[in-house]
């Protein structure tokens, strides 16, 4: 019934209100509720209260680093028993930093098998999982039988027809890589069951694993190696229809041209933002910028991890990167380019020798043609060439619309060069060259960079920022060199960052909706 105020105003009871909007409106309102003001609001009424508890699962948030597995499976198996909620969740997020070391259910057993309704949920998986009629079945219903959080949360995807976000760890990548393959079968025009088909049409971001580690860290976690089942784990990232910011460790690149069977295209052209993390797949690169004609932000990380496999070794690998690259010039806005080896490859003096000419496309004003750049982080290898380090100038390399420039050290080298005793002209030769060869290090980067500083107002007049990241092996590191960047902040403004492993692209990333890791020295 509704009420009058003292002013005669009348005012009209809950069960009036809800009939003013619908459904998804008033969730929608529900988000500019702050949580007190909402669990007030769930009293009103009893459609209140469900809306409410709809409102609450719109967005499911687990942090890797610290959930362990049995937090994890009690989390599924909760979600589980409110399956009809599933349908208002439209935001996925599990992502922790660094190695989530305590996701491993082996020894569990005991302890997973003792949580309340675990067998009725294995029942509901297992029959979802049948019901796809999902290619390795066997494979699925043991890694959901012994617990495997990743395939659990793989399972949950049928159920999520409405989610606009997904955004999982890399070692979801690592770990069976199932919800990859879950995302590939539900979108490859196979599945057997309208009541799980999906599209996801609705989906605006996917973030699968691009938050991967540097090599080094993997290499000390173990973690080089990714079983050959689970190739196929990226074949669906490019399948749904309207996703506009893509992320994710492009470990292998098997299926990922392969159309669906209901003859709809990939999705390329509505990407505006991607960040292809730690990859080495030259010509496919080439392939994938061909048809991201909208893109706006571009990640790109060369990572050559495998000794056996030197960068740009492959005929036209560079010329693939570069090519692909100059279809963006006109649109690129945010670009940021990372360049990891391996170091059995940066000691190796042909490698070295051969550096120089790989990388001359990129070092001869490759940067300038992008007349709408405004953020750019590069390999100071990358911009200037690994040779002469004493004369490379900055000053007319970059774009004159470029406001945020990032100096990346990428690429160190060892600065004490050593070449083998020889008694013929030829070695004594090498050893000359190999002498004359020195690398980057903290001080001569320093030195290019004030050089580039003293005229920048003329050459890049809009520039706001310059940032300057050396890659320490650990995070806690101090180099010598800091009272010199220090020095070099206070009179120029610039940004100082010391990176750690698992950080990605400065700028690009936020497109993503990451945080950044970052160890910010600020001045």
């Amino acid at each position: 019934m509704a009420t009058t105020t003292d002013e005669g105003i009348r005012l009209p009871n809950a069960d009036d209100v809800e009939t003013w909007l619908p459904p998804e409106l008033w969730l929608n309102v529900f988000d500019l509720l702050a949580p007190q003001d909402l669990s007030t609001v769930s009293r009103l009424s009893n459609k209140f209260h469900i809306l409410s508890r709809c409102h609450l699962h719109r967005r499911i948030y687990i942090d890797g680093g610290k959930a362990t597995t049995m937090r994890v499976l009690r989390c599924m198996v909760l979600l589980l028993r409110t399956r009809e909620m599933l349908h208002y969740v439209q935001e996925l997020h599990i992502v922790g930093h660094g190695r989530i070391s305590n996701w491993d259910p082996f020894g569990l057993r005991d302890q997973i098998e003792s949580l309340p309704y675990w067998g009725q949920s294995l029942e509901t998986v297992n029959g979802i999982l049948t019901e796809l009629q999902i290619p390795d079945l066997k494979d699925w219903k043991s890694a959901i039988r012994i617990g495997s959080p990743f395939a659990w949360v793989a399972a949950l995807l049928p159920l999520l027809p409405n989610l606009k976000l997904l955004r999982l760890d890399y070692m979801s990548v690592h770990h069976g890589g199932w919800p990859g393959l879950m995302l590939t079968h539900l979108t490859s025009g196979n599945v057997a069951s309208r009541t799980f088909e999906t599209k996801f049409d609705r989906l605006r971001l996917i973030d699968y694993g691009s938050n991967v580690p540097s090599g080094l860290a993997l290499s000390s976690w173990g973690m080089d190696h990714v079983r050959d089942s689970i190739k196929r784990q990226f074949a669906g990232l490019f399948r749904p229809p309207r996703v506009e910011h893509l992320g994710l460790w492009l470990r292998y690149t098997d299926g990922i041209f392969d159309r669906p069977k209901d003859g709809c295209e990939l999705n390329f052209r509505s990407l505006k933002s991607m960040v292809l993390a730690a990859t080495d797949a030259e010509e496919l690169i080439y392939d994938i910028l061909k048809q991201t004609t909208g893109l706006q932000t571009l990640h790109l990380g060369l990572a050559y991890r495998d000794p056996a496999k030197p960068p740009f070794q492959e005929q036209d690998g560079i010329e693939w990167i570069r090519n692909g690259l100059l279809m963006h010039q006109k649109g690129l806005e945010n670009l940021s380019l990372v360049l990891e080896l391996d170091d059995v490859i940066i000691e190796s003096s042909t490698w070295r020798k051969e550096l120089d000419t790989s990388l001359q496309p990129f070092t001869h004003g490759f940067f300038r043609s992008f007349r709408s750049l405004k953020t750019l982080e590069v390999p100071i290898q990358v911009l200037v060439g690994r040779r002469n380090i004493n004369s490379p100038d900055m000053n007319r390399l970059l774009p004159k619309s470029l406001r945020k420039l990032l100096l990346r050290y990428d690429v160190v080298e060892d600065r004490s060069l050593q070449v083998a005793d020889g008694g013929d002209e030829e070695e004594e030769e090498e050893e000359d060259e190999e002498r004359n060869d020195k690398p980057w290090n903290d001080d001569s980067i320093f030195h290019c960079t004030r050089r580039f500083l003293d005229s920048r107002r003329w050459q890049t007049p809009h520039l706001e920022i310059i940032a300057f990241r050396v890659f320490d092996v650990l995070p806690f590191f101090v180099d010598d060199a800091t009272g010199d960047v220090v020095a070099l902040s206070e009179r120029y403004g610039i940004l100082v960052e010391r990176e750690i492993w698992w950080t990605t692209g400065m700028w690009t990333y936020w497109d993503l909706g990451h945080p950044l890791s970052r160890w910010l020295v600020e001045v």
